[in-house]
């Protein structure tokens, strides 16, 4: 009978410890997981208005090469980016909202649209 006791105590004890190591391992993932949000919110550099600078276009020339087309404040610039160097290609005036590149709709959306609204069978 004693053994029994003992085996539902040892049991008792054994549970309690798991529920408090996992309670603690809770604290300390939410307490990184609170800096990551907080390093992530004051980094620095996030200061200063994100609307003067707009990646117009982008272009893969290579399998880790971009040309990229940047409006940044009144300029408009054409960059070359590879892992770890960003090459300024070309520099020009802003064009107006009148000479802005042309918005082209793939063809795979105009075939969705279509057999979105198409009726089903004989329905």
């Amino acid at each position: 009978m004693t053994s029994a006791r003992g085996f539902r105590t040892a049991f008792a004890v054994s549970v309690l410890v798991l529920f408090r190591m996992l309670f603690a391992l809770g604290i300390v993932l939410a307490a990184i997981a609170g800096m990551a949000w907080l390093l992530k919110r004051m980094s620095p550099g996030q200061a200063g208005s994100v609307s003067d600078l707009r990646v117009v276009a982008a272009v893969a020339v290579g399998p880790k090469e971009r040309v990229v087309l940047v409006d940044v404040a009144g300029t408009r610039l054409v960059l070359g980016v590879a892992p770890g160097q960003v090459t300024k290609l070309m520099e020009m005036p802003r064009p107006d909202a009148s000479e802005a590149l042309p918005v082209t709709v793939p063809p795979f959306v105009d075939k969705l649209k279509a057999m979105l609204t198409k009726p089903r069978g004989g329905q």
